[in-house]
């Protein structure tokens, strides 16, 4: 037993230190190497630590600008860091050039970043997930560094941060949270409500009962109103056109409904409260099937499925 535990752990001993050997040094490593000119094994924690340090406020500077997306992130930092990826290309022996104007401009120093790292091989990984892990190092001096070299301003800092506060890498988001220290939280959390609910903040129903004055009804009764109102709502709204004929027609037939709980709530009581029965009920199989062919990619998966129940239905009916 003893022997066989030995071996287990002697494994899992091989396996980390294989791990450790092929593990591919980090941006900043590579970085550390290029500053001082020591080899891999040669460095030490303060050298990869200094070197992460001045990265990332450069990598700051392009990826809190809410105008560039990630490549012309990239592309930006490949400029500013055209030195240090110069520095570890080795040139291939046969070049992808197929005219003999690239040969021209290779010769002459004529070419961007991109073209000589396509030119070239470097080991130095270059793709935005790279500078994202850098990032995900991001310490409040890092914020202040930017700051100071004149990056970006207080006030630029604090506008992307209101923006985009919830998209920022969690490690930048607390670093500028604790340099800049906003009194108050600039985004709300919004409490998600489900369309149902969102629906029902303003009763529907209850609202028509208002406003033709038969709130006093009996519960019976108030059942037997509400069949047929829904039944008159379908009909209005899937009968219809377009949205200027439909509001005409609603405040033609249930005069200040729309007034008093407004087009967009009257839509989320159509998509939650009227099923396949009301629609069968309201429409012909003709206008049923034409609904559904025209609006099919429009209608949510809910409503469709009531409409293609409905259809169904009807189908079953006529045979």
């Amino acid at each position: 037993m003893v022997r066989i535990l030995q071996l287990i752990s002697g494994y899992h001993m091989k396996r980390r230190l294989n791990k450790i050997r092929t593990k591919k040094p980090s941006l900043a490593e590579y970085y550390a190497m290029y500053r001082t000119g020591k080899k891999l094994g040669e460095l030490t924690g303060n050298d990869i630590e200094n070197a992460e340090r001045e990265l990332i406020p450069i990598v700051l500077r392009y990826y809190l600008d809410t105008r560039l997306k990630w490549e012309e992130v990239v592309e930006n930092l490949l400029r500013d860091l055209r030195e240090f990826y110069l520095y570890f290309c080795k040139r291939r022996k046969h070049l992808d050039i197929d005219t003999l104007e690239d040969v021209l401009r290779l010769v002459r120093g004529q070419y961007s970043i991109k073209e000589m790292l396509n030119w070239c091989k470097s080991p130095v990984p270059r793709t935005k997930y790279a500078f994202w892990a850098l990032l995900k190092r991001t310490r409040p001096e890092d914020i202040q560094r930017t700051i100071d070299l004149n990056f970006l301003s207080r006030e630029e800092i604090l506008e992307v941060y209101q923006k985009r506060k919830r998209k920022l890498i969690p490690a930048v988001r607390k670093a500028i949270e604790e340099v800049l220290k906003p009194e108050r939280p600039l985004h709300k959390k919004s409490r998600k409500v489900s369309k149902k609910k969102r629906a029902r903040r303003i009763d529907v129903f209850r609202a028509y009962l208002e406003v033709t004055n038969q709130d006093s009804v009996s519960y019976l009764k108030s059942l037997e109103i509400e069949h047929e109102f829904k039944v008159t709502l379908a009909r209005i709204w899937f009968a219809s056109q377009n949205r200027e004929e439909r509001l005409e027609k609603l405040n033609e037939i249930f005069l200040g409904l729309t007034n008093r709980v407004g087009y967009t709530k009257l839509w989320e009581y159509v998509r939650t409260e009227i099923d396949e029965f009301i629609l069968v009920e309201a429409l012909s199989r003709e206008q049923i099937a034409d609904y559904l062919e025209r609006n099919k990619w429009r209608l949510g998966s809910c409503l469709r499925r009531k409409f293609e129940k409905a259809l169904n239905l009807l189908e079953r009916s006529y045979t």
